[in-house]
């Protein structure tokens, strides 16, 4: 399977590509996670006995567990990357970007699953055009990110409702002797 993974690298790998900086899978992973967090504010949830704090709040909790799975994984250094730099297996940028496409999917259906599936798979075929993430990479990582949303979401927002939390947040200023600041509460 390496071979076969290496020879579709050599394909789809794009020599100009620029490897500093930001990419635009940084881009479009970090608008697909703004929109997760941010929708079930401006369109409801589909089940209207949930509030849209608990849909964000569920799609916030899959997507940090994907990043601390994603660290934790980077830190086994389990393979290089086709440029030789250390942590390519498996892609974070295409987990996460599959965690909020599932999430999208399972909350709003095929009107946002579509488009987020889409932008995800153009983030995983930019990884491996950059030369950053083997094919194998992507798919694993596409993989994994789907794996967390639906544990996340069958956990929180599951359709038999066995594990359905209510969140609420609570927001107050902070006034100290020489300091003054805020505190985000989240009960669950």
């Amino acid at each position: 399977i390496d071979d076969a993974d290496e020879k579709l690298q050599e394909d789809l790998v794009d020599p100009d590509a620029r490897e500093a900086g930001l990419q635009p899978a940084d881009w479009a992973l970090a608008g697909m996670c703004l929109t997760a967090f941010t929708l079930p504010f401006i369109s409801p949830p589909r089940k209207l006995d949930v509030q849209p704090w608990t849909v964000a709040v569920t799609n916030f909790e899959a997507v940090s567990w994907t990043i601390i799975l994603n660290y934790g994984v980077k830190a086994l250094d389990l393979g290089d990357r086709p440029n030789g730099n250390p942590g390519g297996f498996w892609s974070g940028h295409s987990a996460g970007a599959f965690t909020t496409a599932r999430l999208l999917e399972r909350e709003y259906g095929a009107v946002a699953g579509v488009p987020a599936y889409v932008v995800a798979s153009l983030i995983g075929y930019d990884r491996i055009r950059t030369n950053l993430h083997f094919p194998s990479d992507v798919l694993v990582g596409a993989g994994v990110g789907m794996l967390v949303a639906n544990l996340i979401y069958d956990k929180d927002l599951g359709d038999k409702g066995y594990f359905r939390r209510t969140y609420r947040i609570e927001a107050a200023p902070v006034v100290a002797e020489n300091a003054l600041g805020f505190q985000l509460s989240i009960h669950w």
